[in-house]
């Protein structure tokens, strides 16, 4: 997992957490779930893979980011901070799902 954070401006008195989830190789995960633990907050990504969640009040947060297909990750100690945005590029590692094997007939 690669993580690059970046600090910027807020002014609503709360914390900002932005940034784009990517696969290995760094094609824009589209429809990955950002979470933001201990909190109802979270984001699903755009085509682009980019997220914003708004309304953080300050802290340390485990963001969790989960997509079918791949391994779940997780940013253990994300510190938000009031009226300032943190910024993080995730990389998505491959988890492939097997499933049982499939039939198809058909009859006229």
């Amino acid at each position: 997992m690669f993580l690059a954070p970046l600090i910027a401006r807020a002014d609503d008195g709360t914390g900002v957490l932005r940034g784009q989830v990517v696969i290995e190789g760094g094609a824009a995960a589209a429809g990955a779930n950002v979470i933001v633990a201990e909190t109802r907050l979270g984001a699903t990504t755009g085509t682009d893979g980019a997220f914003l969640v708004t309304g953080i009040l300050s802290g340390s947060y485990r963001i969790q980011v989960r997509l079918l297909g791949y391994v779940q990750t997780e940013v253990p100690l994300a510190r938000i901070t009031a009226d300032d945005n943190l910024t993080l590029r995730i990389v998505l590692q491959q988890n492939p799902i097997e499933m049982n094997q499939v039939t198809v007939t058909s009859a006229r």
